[in-house]
């Protein structure tokens, strides 16, 4: 990047977790650079706070989509992200976004429900998948899977995915709110919390953690910080930790490959 005078520079989250703990990316003058994008998927508070922090003079857009409403759905204008970090931000011109509660109508401000997106970007329906299609499209509106809300301004928040809400003991844990919580300890590089099989809880909460070059976490310092920061139903039973995370060709973490080795662990 240096050396070819990049401009630009567009990443998942994982790709910025890696690069601002295992590498010199942070300490880097980038001279050229203008700006970054990303998306792939909700990035971490304390991981946008990192990048913001090691250039505060590169514009950072903090972008939403998803493959059913490619390429974009909303983005966070740079000037307001540090007021609105962990925000998907506003729809994109063109682009109609809501949340829907449990019954389909509109949520309020502030009400969480699920994400959904109008718009000439949204797609006709998967190919040959008539019935998986009529589970995501109603009308003109694409459900996105993501249960998130809306705040005063009109930026939007995700609160987690429909299928990563982790049902522990009788109560509703965000997986995601778990791993944001997690990134903020320092010696953590990345995580993945997924919902487990457990015949007291009905799942147990786990947790794969990589730690930070020479870190060395343990499950207890896991646990009590969760602990600490978010209370006791939402500290991970179950602390793996790893090299890497297993990740799609996007650089998206795959929890699928996830739930899977945890299940043939059991």
């Amino acid at each position: 990047m240096e050396r070819e005078g990049v401009t630009g520079f567009s990443g998942v989250p994982s790709n910025f977790m890696i690069l601002l703990s295992t590498s010199s990316f942070a300490s880097r003058k980038f001279e050229h650079l203008r700006y970054f994008t990303q998306a792939g998927g909700a990035m971490a508070p304390e991981v946008i706070r990192r990048l913001m922090s090691a250039f505060p003079n590169k514009e950072i857009y903090i972008m939403y989509g998803l493959t059913e409403a490619s390429p974009r759905v909303s983005y966070v204008p740079p000037r307001r992200l540090k007021d609105k970090v962990g925000s998907i931000g506003i729809p994109l011109a063109g682009v109609r976004l809501k949340v829907l509660k449990e019954d389909g109508s509109e949520a309020a401000v502030g009400e969480e429900g699920e994400i959904a997106v109008s718009g000439d970007n949204v797609m006709l329906g998967y190919w040959n998948e008539p019935e998986e299609s009529k589970l995501v499209l109603k009308g003109s509106w694409l459900l996105t899977g993501d249960l998130g809300r809306k705040d005063g301004e009109g930026y939007f928040w995700i609160v987690g995915r429909k299928k990563d809400i982790i049902k522990a003991g009788g109560n509703r844990v965000s997986a995601k709110e778990i791993e944001e919580c997690i990134l903020e300890l320092v010696t953590v590089a990345e995580v993945a919390v997924i919902g487990v099989p457990d015949s007291i809880l009905g799942e147990a909460i786990k947790a794969f953690v990589v730690p930070k070059k020479g870190e060395k976490p343990t499950k207890t310092d896991i646990q009590n910080y969760c602990r600490s920061r978010l209370g006791d139903n939402n500290v991970p039973t179950q602390v793996e930790f790893a090299l890497s995370l297993p990740k799609y060709q996007s650089g998206k973490v795959n929890k699928e490959v996830l739930r899977s080795q945890a299940r043939s662990s059991l």
